[in-house]
């Protein structure tokens, strides 16, 4: 099958209707029938029959078209990134964070470029680590931020800049923080992998009667005051006053992984942002 039996195919399995087809396809009727007896030809089996007017698939038809949806979706994606570059000869960068990244950081990041490059089309897309990697492979976003490496091989994972932990709480404490002192018979237990790292302080920490899933969420259990932890100072700072947020004797920082597509190119605009996000410091 070429391209355009492709497209009729694709076309007649969603309308039924030989003049509905050729319509989306831009093509007469009589041309579209023909098309499809020429396609059949090639196959070597019939992909419709008639029944009340309408064009029902046969079986091969049914088991051919499983195979070709994710073929079309390919190609209706290419049209979509081809059109999106005709909009905008500028360019266009899709960035993907993580859903633990901090929105400050996050708002920071995207004000600084859009001050530099204000013709850049830029979007943003926050996901779970597991949905960022699909979509970096997908090729539906161009880099993606998170706390945690890619272990897939078709992607690159470079440690771009760390951020401060610090220790939170909503009870008056004694600045700087020392490790032993925490109280773990209040502790939140932060579920992130990469964070949990520099955690390993205490067996306490395992019987936590609290854990979240992201740092954002933890910083507003600590806001409710149903407890302490220790999470990235950016989402501290977005959700909690100064006076709940203290900086740890011993400092610890966790790191900001850049994700890519190890086989895709850089355009000009991913590298302008890369340039960007190489020059943000928080130590």
């Amino acid at each position: 099958m070429n391209l355009r039996h492709l497209e009729l195919f694709y076309a007649l399995m969603h309308s039924g209707s030989l003049t509905e087809a050729a319509s989306t396809l831009g093509i007469s009727q009589p041309a579209a029938s023909k098309l499809l007896k020429h396609t059949e030809l090639k196959l070597g089996f019939n992909l419709f029959q008639r029944a009340k007017g309408k064009l029902e698939p046969t079986y091969e038809a049914q088991i051919l078209y499983e195979e070709i949806k994710p073929i079309y979706q390919k190609i209706n994606d290419l049209n979509q990134f081809t059109h999106t570059l005709a909009q905008n000869p500028h360019g266009k960068i899709r960035l993907g964070c993580s859903a633990n990244i901090g929105l400050g950081l996050i708002s920071k990041i995207t004000a600084r470029f859009s001050q530099k490059y204000p013709d850049v089309d830029f979007s943003i897309m926050i996901e779970s680590d597991a949905l960022l990697e699909q979509k970096i492979l997908d090729r539906k976003i161009d880099l993606a931020l998170s706390f945690v490496a890619s272990s897939e091989m078709k992607i690159v994972s470079e440690s771009i800049f760390e951020i401060p932990l610090c220790y939170i709480d909503s009870q008056a404490q004694q600045a700087p923080i020392e490790l032993h002192q925490i109280q773990y018979s209040r502790w939140i237990q932060p579920d992130i992998a990469a964070l949990n790292e520099h955690l390993i302080i205490s067996e306490n920490t395992d019987h936590s009667r609290l854990s979240a899933q992201n740092n954002a969420l933890v910083a507003q259990l600590v806001k409710q005051n149903l407890g302490c932890s220790i999470i990235d100072r950016d989402n501290a700072e977005q959700a909690l006053s100064k006076e709940m947020i203290y900086p740890l004797k011993e400092p610890l920082s966790i790191k900001v992984y850049l994700l890519q597509n190890a086989n895709l190119k850089l355009s000009l605009p991913i590298k302008n942002l890369i340039q960007i996000l190489q020059k943000q410091h928080y130590l």
